[in-house]
């Protein structure tokens, strides 16, 4: 579908540029048309998604966190990170290899959702409609990992990232599916998903995901305390996010600039005013939710 678009938008160009001088009221005529069209289908079909009431006030949870309960939880997610590194790696200083196909990986995303849903119906995945993307290549030097289509409601994800980043990243594209709308709270819904899979990969790999975007926020904060939780973690562990880090590195090009400047705006008009950045404000709901769980108090 996205192909014939952009073949049809190839097309509709060549047309306008050959009538641009001639009928310059007519081609914008057409274009703001276009684009109304654009905006109420996707309003209808998935954007309404993005006025929903927040979550932490469906699920009656605090959206803030002290520089304590901050610390808490990192220490919570230094130890959990080490232990579910040492039960899949040789030794400390191993990076975790992921057998599992990526088609595989993918399709068992779907069953953290399962058990999920028993604690909050909400987040019930009925339709399942997941799968690698067409559009990989694109989406990595674009810098993303997937989308969904607000269309059809079809998650795609970008096979081509390190195996440890699919984990969580199909389990954010179907928090998008389930009505979930922010970035920030597709972090957090897909991040709680992982951590119900019964494959324990995904729980290493939530783990993962929450701890280095708890200690993203060291530097702000004090940055003896983050050279101090690196020291405690497992070698392995910084080996994997290291690759991660150099396969984004790699691909990095004023695509990327420009798509992710596109998606910030696009992301603003749609309800969430910190664009881009806002994908971080889901350590609101992580805390706290990690903070009400039981062993961290």
């Amino acid at each position: 579908m996205y192909l014939l678009l952009i073949l049809f938008l190839f097309y509709r160009i060549y047309f306008v540029r050959r009538s641009w001088k001639a009928d310059k009221a007519s081609v914008i005529n057409n274009l703001f048309k276009g684009l109304t069209l654009f905006f109420v289908l996707f309003t209808i079909c998935w954007g309404f998604n993005y006025y929903r009431t927040p979550l932490y006030e469906r699920l009656a949870i605090e959206n803030t966190y002290s520089t304590e309960e901050l610390v808490l939880v990192t220490h919570k997610l230094v130890n959990q990170v080490n232990a579910l590194h040492s039960q899949y790696a040789e030794n400390d200083s191993a990076i975790i290899n992921v057998s599992l196909p990526d088609h595989i990986i993918i399709e068992q995303a779907a069953n953290g959702y399962q058990e999920l849903a028993l604690a909050v119906p909400e987040f019930t995945y009925k339709n399942t409609s997941i799968k690698s993307s067409l559009f990989s290549l694109p989406l990595t030097y674009m810098g993303f990992g997937g989308y969904i289509n607000p269309f059809t409601n079809e998650a795609q994800v970008n096979n081509r990232m390190p195996k440890t980043s699919l984990f969580v990243t199909a389990s954010h594209e179907i928090a998008h599916q389930v009505g979930i709308g922010p970035e920030a709270e597709a972090n957090f819904v897909g991040y709680w998903a992982a951590t119900k899979n019964t494959n324990a990969y995904f729980d290493y790999a939530a783990a993962s995901f929450a701890l280095r975007y708890c200690l993203s926020r060291y530097p702000f904060k004090n940055e003896a305390d983050f050279k101090a939780f690196l020291k405690n973690i497992n070698p392995g562990v910084l080996q994997d996010w290291q690759r991660n880090k150099e396969f984004w590195e790699a691909h990095e090009s004023f695509i990327d600039t420009f798509f992710k400047f596109i998606y910030d705006k696009f992301l603003k008009v749609n309800q969430q005013e910190f664009g881009i950045t806002g994908y971080s404000k889901f350590l609101d709901l992580l805390i706290q939710h990690e903070l009400n769980k039981k062993g961290c108090e």
